[in-house]
């Protein structure tokens, strides 16, 4: 008798238990529902169920459910992303099955922590809208992005962003980079490299037959093409025409312009040779006959006996186009 007792008491003790966890579930035969919607932001670093979806079920549950942890924000830019299965695994953990929940909306969120982002397309766009400034009058035939840089997380949320641009001192040939500085309050908090890689408009010769070392270049056998460069083209760059190749060129070869070289001057002044100094500075001339002591071209600094006796005063002179030569006194 006293076993049988004993027996009824534990199954009475047992069946209110069950009783206890299936009321601490769902009392009555309510349901618990849960919206997940695409992105879910939240300012707080511990992140609960609570803010990460909307949930509505019985006042008794709401409370411990809207309470259960999914993770903690431990870096900037950082994004939990929580599904279905992870919530009802959380749930169960506390006794509510999975035939109590409802789901509605997507099937996983994800939740960021308030932050302010500067997105890399605006970085690039800043960097670009800068560049095309520096590169006015320069003729660019493309400008592409080379690499996209990555998006900057800020602490402070609520600080106005600002943009500011300059050249990097850090060039490479073949391209540009722009150093993008992010600035809060007037401080840089951050700052990034934008390289674009440049291409630029240039004209080149081809040789339009094939010419011989030694030969002048002329507008009969060469032409003028529009062609691209990693370089920019000098802003003095005018046809070569009257230079002179110091190699062979086939026929459709493009002339570098190291193969060109200026004709050599003739030799104008030749030693012991009669010459004329002359000084004419607009306000004084002077003129004096005088003795070469060395060959020269235009251009060239000879030395000259002032008279015909051998102590005469010796003078250096630079040759002129018409064949005088002035004195440097």
């Amino acid at each position: 008798m006293n076993r049988m007792r004993l027996s009824f008491g534990i199954s009475l003790l047992g069946l209110a238990a069950l009783c206890a966890g299936q009321g601490a579930a769902a009392p009555g035969d309510g349901k618990i529902k849960i919206t997940l919607s695409p992105e879910t932001v939240v300012e707080q670093s511990l992140v609960t169920l609570g803010l990460a979806c909307r949930i509505e079920g019985p006042d008794d549950l709401l409370e411990q459910v809207r309470a259960i942890g999914l993770g903690t924000f431990v870096s900037k830019g950082q994004v939990v992303f929580v599904d279905r299965c992870t919530i009802l695994s959380r749930l169960a953990s506390i006794g509510i099955p999975a035939d109590k929940i409802e789901f509605i909306g997507t099937e996983i969120t994800s939740v960021k922590r308030k932050e302010t982002v500067v997105e890399p397309e605006r970085i690039v766009k800043a960097a670009r809208e800068f560049l095309d400034r520096k590169l006015i009058g320069t003729p660019v035939s493309s400008l592409a992005l080379i690499r996209t840089p990555s998006r900057i997380v800020l602490e402070d949320p609520n600080a106005v962003v600002k943009l500011s641009c300059q050249m990097s001192r850090y060039q490479t040939a073949g391209s540009q980079k722009v150093t993008v500085a992010v600035q809060q309050q007037g401080l840089t908090v951050s700052q990034v490299e934008v390289a674009f890689a440049v291409r630029y408009k240039v004209r080149q010769l081809v040789a339009s037959q094939t010419i011989e070392a030694g030969t002048t270049i002329t507008s009969e056998n060469v032409q003028i093409q529009e062609a691209e460069s990693s370089v920019p083209q000098g802003q003095g760059w005018k046809e070569p025409y009257g230079l002179v190749v110091r190699r062979k060129i086939a026929q459709g070869g493009v002339i570098h312009p190291d193969w060109l070289v200026p004709q050599q001057a003739p030799v104008l002044i030749r030693r012991n040779q009669q010459v004329l100094m002359q000084i004419n500075s607009g306000a004084l001339f002077v003129s004096a006959p005088g003795q070469a002591l060395d060959e020269g071209k235009i251009g060239d600094l000879i030395r000259v006996r002032r008279g015909e006796k051998s102590e005469e005063r010796i003078i250096y002179c630079t040759i002129q186009a018409d064949g005088t030569v002035r004195p440097h006194i």
